[in-house]
């Protein structure tokens, strides 16, 4: 689905620009910086649902005590005595409840996808479709092109985004905002998160198309 994302949008702002008579790159940005905008932008909604659904329990605060294991001292084996924990999970109602919140918009999706998003066909011209084409030598074309100096180059990046998204929605979230806040305040936290990534989205297709993309890529 992720590549499909990049090859739909891609072969899309190429055709746009052809069409304007505009850089292809810089439309190409635009419309993933449009993407992303929307993308991280359901962090906002998705975890206004948690935060509401997981604030029906809230946590008991924490002591002076206990809140010296929080932050940079966090450790979630510390043992605190007469069965406290710095992790207080939420009930199996509020899981259940969210799953299937969760479950029911990603059924949802796929069904929105399919009746409203337009066949690539309609944008590329015939002869530049790869329709044409069976889906192993799709998977052929896309091993190939790892060969290529730039792609290598990115892989690294790539890499260094996961392991960042898996650390700030873990172990970040786990230190410093549910051992001293409860867990029903990552919702909350994680919105204003999602927020910068939806105005960082849109504003750096405005920087790209000033200064390239090599300086962009070179602060990220």
């Amino acid at each position: 689905m992720w590549s499909a994302k990049c090859t739909y949008l891609t072969q899309v702002g190429k055709r746009y620009g052809e069409l304007v008579e505009e850089n292809s790159d810089v439309i190409i940005t635009r419309f993933f910086g449009l993407f992303f905008l929307f993308f991280q932008s359901s962090q906002v909604a998705g975890n206004i649902i948690s935060s509401t659904v997981l604030s029906q329990s809230e946590s008991p605060p924490r002591t002076p005590e206990q809140l010296q294991y929080c932050g940079t001292n966090f450790c979630p084996s510390v043992d605190l005595g007469d069965n406290v924990t710095l992790l207080d999970p939420p009930g199996k109602a509020e899981i259940y409840t969210m799953a299937s919140i969760y479950l029911a918009i990603s059924l949802l999706a796929p069904v929105i996808i399919a009746v409203f998003m337009n066949p690539l066909s309609k944008f590329v011209d015939e002869g530049a479709s790869s329709s044409d084409k069976s889906g192993l030598q799709l998977l052929l074309a896309t091993f190939s092109h790892m060969r290529h100096p730039v792609q290598l180059l990115i892989i690294p990046l790539t890499m260094w985004s996961g392991v960042s998204q898996g650390y700030l929605s873990a172990d970040y979230t786990a230190a410093y905002v549910t051992c001293g806040l409860g867990v029903h305040m990552i919702g909350y936290t994680m919105i204003c998160f999602g927020v910068c990534d939806a105005i960082c989205s849109i504003s750096f297709t405005q920087l790209v198309k000033m200064v390239g993309r090599v300086p962009v890529f070179t602060l990220a």
